[in-house]
């Protein structure tokens, strides 16, 4: 698939939803100003760093990391946040071993070698928690933190000019686990909710007879 492609298809996909009424479902209580203000430099840094050695690439790398830790700060709670961080490092580290082990063996490949990784880091931030804002966090820091130690682990072979980590396949991966983690968790959602009308529902048929069981004397 050509780099950037990915980014592209769910950038659009994403207007469309969007406009069509699903902006909670996607991205969460985030405004829609907000958001422009995120991707639209993202995206700049982007293009301006794709195709470039590994250091153009910390110009997205570090805006994410901005905005991750921004949304970090958002909880008063250290044990909050040290909890996030924690899961973020965590999540990257799968990353880096998902990468490495397909290097290794592609028999190990599940879905494709480019969407193992990002695929497993949205179900990681999905059950660690279902706001938006923790999701976003977790999933910038370990999609920058992953693509950027597959490239440059095993540290001796690392050359800052030579290594090319291109910034539109680290946008394909991070955008691909967002998309991830939001339909994880809007079916996770729904799964709960049906559980809960089914719950009710059955305490209610079971109250109906035994009412009717109450009033036959049976």
């Amino acid at each position: 698939m050509i780099a950037g492609y990915l980014s592209v298809w769910l950038l659009l996909s994403g207007m469309i939803l969007i406009m069509t009424g699903w902006r909670r479902e996607l991205i969460g209580g985030c405004s829609m100003r907000i958001a422009a203000l995120f991707l639209v430099p993202l995206t700049a840094m982007t293009l301006l760093s794709a195709g470039r050695p590994v250091y153009y690439v910390l110009l997205p790398v570090a805006w994410l990391w901005l905005w991750a830790m921004m949304a970090i700060t958002k909880h008063e709670a250290a044990v909050h946040q040290t909890y996030i961080y924690l899961t973020a490092l965590l999540t990257a580290a799968a990353w880096i071993w998902m990468r490495k082990l397909y290097w290794f063996d592609p028999v190990f490949v599940i879905l494709h070698p480019y969407t193992d990784a990002p695929l497993l880091a949205a179900l990681a931030a999905a059950f660690m928690s279902a706001r938006f804002r923790d999701q976003f966090a977790v999933l910038a820091l370990s999609s920058t933190i992953g693509e950027l130690g597959s490239v440059l682990i095993p540290l001796k072979e690392l050359t800052w000019r030579s290594s090319v980590l291109d910034s539109r396949v680290l946008l394909d991966s991070f955008l691909l686990a967002m998309a991830g983690v939001r339909l994880v968790t809007v079916l996770l959602s729904l799964c709960v909710n049906l559980y809960a009308k089914l719950r009710r529902a059955g305490k209610q048929l079971l109250n109906s007879i035994a009412q009717i069981r109450g009033k036959t004397g049976t």
